[in-house]
């Protein structure tokens, strides 16, 4: 028997070939709240746990913005953020990490 990493790393496996082979789809009508709040956590997690540095992080969440279809408000509020980070505005960097952390 499998563990369940193993489980969501074959069913990931196996969406990115049918991803790439056409067989699926990957513009749905976007994504639930709770998708891009479990993928923010998975950013906030390679952050904090030093797998990823915060220049990486900020092009993640560029990445981010740019490939998932996010509301609104969540945009502009990331735009916000990184444009603040940035321009090397004060505190911006602790901001992004503090809004991250909201993910856990």
């Amino acid at each position: 028997m499998t563990n369940g990493v193993s489980n969501r790393a074959e069913e990931a496996a196996v969406y990115r070939a049918a991803l790439l082979l056409g067989l699926v789809r990957g513009d749905g009508e976007g994504n639930s709240g709770l998708v891009v709040h479990r993928v923010m956590g998975l950013v906030h997690r390679d952050l904090a746990s030093g797998r990823r540095g915060f220049a990486d992080t900020m092009t993640v969440l560029k990445q981010l913005r740019a490939f998932l279809k996010l509301d609104r408000e969540l945009n502009e509020h990331l735009k916000a953020l990184g444009v603040d980070v940035a321009l090397g505005r004060d505190g911006a960097e602790q901001r992004m990490r503090d809004w991250l952390r909201q993910h856990e």
